[in-house]
């Protein structure tokens, strides 16, 4: 599966099902099956060394990074690739006595840079695996393209790899590969939480409340599983509060489903509205919506949309007059955009028909952006290849043919604000997926600016490196 994450969490975790809970359970061997306290007496082994086998490796190959190279007799060549997207490790050491001699991995990092000292034994040679981009990269202090004994050898997916030969050798690795001149204009770039009790978070949403900014996410063990619930953090004179949990999936005593892409809204000198979605997958989607009346402190229990009532699929609602105005999408018979409209805060809706037909062009996850005219304009995600738009001249009731732009997509989400000088701008991946693919990569993360919403400007890059996930406050 390649879910190092799961695995950490089943050697860490002291909660059914880990090797923890066994310990917990007061366990001091390994049991045959995870649920050894429970289980009957057939085929329940309370001394199973067999499971070590699973475990053991993990350390070494994914903790460590330590693997022999399959094409070659038994490390004399060396593949030193540890799983640093594992949110809750921060630091490693290790070492492993091969035929050669001792290999060495320990490393220490935090979100934004990386520390990673390796020895090599003699008569060998080891392929280095970095997640960053080889500009910010140096060993023993300096440039790794000036290093001695280093050779780059390419880039793998999001990794740089490097030869090394025999020898100690100590790295350092800046993971924000998104600095310089990219980088000018952002006034705050800091992170909601640096530990949770979840591996995976998605699809984040902010609002200004008068009591300070809000953020929210939906957070478990991964997207679409019936543990994901939806977490708030709230911004301080301290810094941002850990995550709360507000809302979760549980439909009954035997039913748990997936919550998904929450949506903050702020309404004018009232309650801070937060909506989001809970289903066994895209599908089964029921839209609800929970109220908050003291900036996110606390929550109402959830109210349920009205049938086939999404509420915002993604990115925010505007308020137009007494009107809130929706941007939503379906993915069951193509993707295709629809609004929906509330002008008593929730309690009754409407909505239009699709604005697409799903065919000619894919799109969802619409964001609205205002023009001076008073016409509206949104932008879509896409299966197409480019992101899409259409525009409004009456307030979100009826749109414009929907027509793809010059900016490519990804087919993955974006977002669009408009500005308080009346400037758009547009959060994106400057990546078109790849003809033959059905999703392109989803990094760097760009910005760019226009005045008008048609022809637009490269401003910012705000990311570039898989392993950050971070919130960004723009002027």
């Amino acid at each position: 599966m390649g879910r190092a994450d799961v695995a950490y969490l089943l050697a860490s975790n002291d909660t059914y099902p880990s090797w923890g809970y066994m310990v917990k359970k007061g366990a001091t061997t390994i049991w045959e099956l995870w649920n050894g306290d429970t289980a009957g007496p057939n085929m329940n082994s309370k001394n199973h060394v067999m499971l070590l086998g699973d475990l053991i490796p993990f350390f070494y190959e994914n903790m460590a990074g330590i693997k022999t190279d399959e094409k070659e007799a038994g490390f004399k060549k060396i593949i030193m690739k540890p799983n640093f997207e594992i949110q809750d490790l921060s630091d490693v050491d290790a070492s492993y006595l091969t035929p050669y001699g001792k290999v060495v991995s320990k490393w220490k990092k935090n979100l934004k840079h990386l520390d990673w000292n390796i020895t090599i034994p003699a008569n060998t040679t080891a392929i280095v695996y970095l997640p960053s981009d080889k500009a910010m990269i140096k060993e023993g202090g300096i440039p790794v393209a000036k290093a001695k004994g280093v050779k780059y050898l390419g880039k793998e997916g999001n990794f740089t790899c490097w030869e090394v030969g025999s020898g100690d050798y100590s790295f350092s690795v800046d993971m924000n590969v998104g600095l310089g001149a990219w980088r000018k204009g952002i006034v705050e770039d800091e992170f909601l939480y640096e530990k949770a009790s979840f591996p995976s978070a998605h699809a984040a949403t902010i609002a200004d409340t008068p009591t300070g900014l809000v953020a929210s996410f939906f957070g478990g063990t991964k997207e679409g599983n019936p543990d994901v619930c939806i977490w708030v953090c709230r911004k301080t004179a301290e810094g941002w509060t850990a995550p709360q949990k507000v809302a979760d999936g549980i439909m009954s005593d035997t039913l748990r489903k997936a919550c998904y892409n929450p949506v903050l809204f702020q309404v004018p000198g009232g309650e801070l509205l937060l909506f989001f979605k809970i289903g066994k997958n895209v599908g089964d989607w029921t839209g609800y919506l929970i109220r908050s009346y003291d900036g996110g402190k606390t929550w109402t229990q959830r109210e349920e949309l009205p049938k086939n009532i999404l509420g915002p699929i993604k990115n925010k609602p505007v308020m137009i007059g007494n009107k809130l105005v929706c941007p939503t999408s379906t993915e069951g018979n193509g993707w295709k955009v629809h609004f929906e409209f509330t002008e008593d805060k929730g309690k009754t809706w409407s909505e239009t028909q699709p604005i697409n037909d799903g065919k000619t062009i894919n799109a969802i996850q619409p964001s609205i952006l205002f023009h001076k005219d008073g016409s509206l304009q949104i932008l879509c995600r896409t299966r197409n290849s480019a992101i899409a738009e259409a525009w409004s001249k009456d307030g979100g009731e009826t749109w414009s043919e929907m027509k793809l732009i010059d900016l490519p997509n990804n087919n993955s989400g974006t977002d669009a604000v408009t500005l308080k000088d009346g400037r758009q701008a547009l959060i994106y991946n400057h990546v078109k997926t790849p003809e033959g693919a059905k999703k392109g990569a989803r990094t760097p993360l760009n910005i760019a600016v226009s005045k008008d919403g048609k022809k637009w400007f490269a401003s910012l890059i705000l990311e570039d490196s898989r392993l950050l996930v971070n919130t960004l406050i723009l002027p």
